[in-house]
């Protein structure tokens, strides 16, 4: 390249100045350094970029990890609070039949309790019926 500016610059191309060797070496090496500069500008640009993405793909993942954790969490409340309600249920299940049963001993309690006052007015009846029979049987003894 450089001995093409030279060449260039000697043989008189019309568009070039005419330039001297040391002149064509500044310029070249100016050319060069500002190339050095822009492809170390370039690179570390470039590397930034890379770190960028780096971090922002660590985050993205970790965010990733979380919501997958956090997601979990939620799967196994939500399993948890099915097993809850299923004893819930089986419990109001067994309460329910309890009642019933409770009912049906009422029930049968207060048909024995009938029953028994029933037997105890007939007895009572039965027992004055005596009473009186007694009574009457003593008169009539009493009176012979």
């Amino acid at each position: 390249m450089l001995d093409f500016l030279l060449e260039s610059s000697r043989s008189g191309f019309p568009t070039l100045p005419k330039l001297t060797e040391d002149e064509v070496r500044r310029s070249f090496e100016e050319a060069k350094r500002s190339f050095e500069e822009v492809r170390t500008s370039f690179e570390e640009v470039r590397r930034n970029f890379e770190e960028e993405v780096r971090k922002a793909l660590r985050k993205s993942e970790e965010a990733s990890r979380k919501s997958e954790e956090a997601l979990r969490r939620l799967e196994e409340s939500l399993r948890k609070s099915e097993e809850a309600l299923r004893r819930l249920e089986e419990s109001l299940r067994k309460s329910e039949e309890a009642l019933r049963n409770l009912e049906e001993s009422l029930r049968k309690s207060e048909e024995a309790l009938r029953k028994s006052e029933e037997a105890l007015r007939k007895s009572e009846e039965a027992r004055e019926e005596g009473s009186k029979r007694l009574i009457l049987n003593q008169n009539i003894s009493g009176s012979d």
